[in-house]
């Protein structure tokens, strides 16, 4: 901790810490240094590294001088484009030209070629796992594969989190949402499901729509007032406690959604390698939010059902920029929504999750993630429901003039 007496303390930052900063430099087979850590923002530099010329360039790769058979743009390209550099160590013999790993990565040189170069996260990120009795695993080591490591707990315990520690569990216990099962037995009687905690067995409760603080577990509440969807009276609607009329639909909802109209909904999660510190949150913070939605109930295999009842469904699209060209993606069929629409919490938590451990971590490039949006929402039924983007978002995007 860094204090000033009577003046602003100089709070050191390694801006090269950032993921998607020290991409820029190693993309082009350089070393992102951050040596003015208490002297402002933005100064973060791209070095060409020892072996070169080459002055270092503020916040973006350095034009550097690679004598010899490396000169040749085709031939430096083998490495830069593997994020390596071309070194020739012998410029008057032909041919024997390599690729050189790029710190922190590390790995043997390779002639002619690109070298095997890896970066063990762990390195720099294990204390996070090892001071919470966890395990460090960074499993894909690739250069461009940048805060992907994981905290695992031990047996028999099962949990898995990237980029911190995770929440552990019993592994002889299985957690599922309950209310899936039982759900209709509390909807029936004109109340909601409710599992506070899909780890804990049989502990899913009705509630009562009007008064949410009235509950019962694994059966419904003996009395509830008339839930409002029920109500098909204007006056009566109006004068029950909680409730609001909409006049053009000619339908009772609850005072605390009435301004929500059905609702289809995409957000598109920014995935970029700026937001490695904070994917987490973000992720826990969604999988919170979904919870306490008016969902429709309906999965994604479906039909909207949701238009009486002014609910909502939600899909969700990651967008960043990866090196390969994707820059979007969706949870593939079979987990969660499988990048479709749905009213299901249950579905929606998965999807996240998959988000959580397939973060792209790359630059912030969201033209593909809504052409995404675009083809889930024109799944949308033609009934009414509306239909709305929400973007999550840290900062400029890349292909924002295109």
């Amino acid at each position: 901790l860094v204090r000033a007496v009577a003046a602003a303390a100089a709070c050191p930052v390694d801006e090269c810490a950032d993921a998607a900063n020290a991409l820029v430099c190693q993309r082009a087979g350089q070393q992102c240094v951050d040596d003015k850590l208490a002297d402002r923002l933005g100064n973060w530099e791209c070095h060409c590294g020892a072996l070169f010329g080459g002055a270092p360039k503020v916040a973006a790769p350095a034009t550097c001088v690679q004598p010899g058979e490396c000169d040749n743009a085709v031939t430096a390209a083998v490495c830069t484009d593997a994020g390596q550099v071309c070194f020739d160590p012998d410029e008057a013999v032909a041919g024997d030209w390599a690729c050189l790993c790029v710190a922190p990565a590390t790995g043997a040189p390779a002639v002619g070629q690109p070298a095997v170069c890896g970066v063990d996260e762990c390195a720099a990120n294990g204390l996070a796992c090892t001071s919470a009795e966890q395990s460090c695993v960074d499993a894909d080591r690739g250069v461009f594969a940048v805060g992907d490591w994981e905290c695992h707990c031990y047996a028999p315990q099962v949990g898995v989190r990237t980029g911190g520690p995770a929440a552990c569990a019993d592994g002889n216990r299985t957690c599922a949402d309950e209310c899936e099962a039982n759900r209709p037995t509390c909807v029936t009687a004109g109340q909601s499901c409710v599992d506070p905690e899909p780890c804990v067995e049989a502990d899913w409760e009705c509630r009562c729509i009007r008064a949410a603080s009235k509950s019962n577990v694994g059966a419904p509440v003996a009395s509830c007032a008339t839930p409002c969807s029920a109500i098909n009276d204007g006056c009566a609607c109006q004068e029950a406690d909680g409730c609001a009329w909409l006049a053009d639909d000619a339908v009772c909802v609850e005072r605390q959604y009435g301004a929500c109209p059905a609702l289809d909904l995409v957000v598109l999660l920014d995935g970029s390698g700026s937001l490695v510190y904070a994917f987490d949150e973000v992720i826990d913070g969604l999988q919170a939010w979904v919870r306490t939605l008016p969902l429709s109930g309906d999965n994604a295999d479906a039909v909207s059902s949701g238009l009486a009842n002014h609910s909502v469904r939600v899909a969700f699209v990651q967008y960043s920029g990866t090196f390969n060209g994707e820059k979007a993606q969706v949870t593939p069929a079979g987990t969660g929504t499988g990048g479709r629409l749905s009213g299901s919490a249950t579905e929606l938590v998965a999807d996240l999750e998959w988000h959580r451990r397939n973060y792209m971590a790359e630059k912030t490039f969201i033209g593909e993630g809504l052409g995404l949006a675009a083809d889930i929402l024109a799944t949308s039924p033609v009934d009414g429901r509306r239909r709305a983007v929400y973007i999550v978002s840290d900062g400029k995007l890349d292909d924002a003039g295109s």
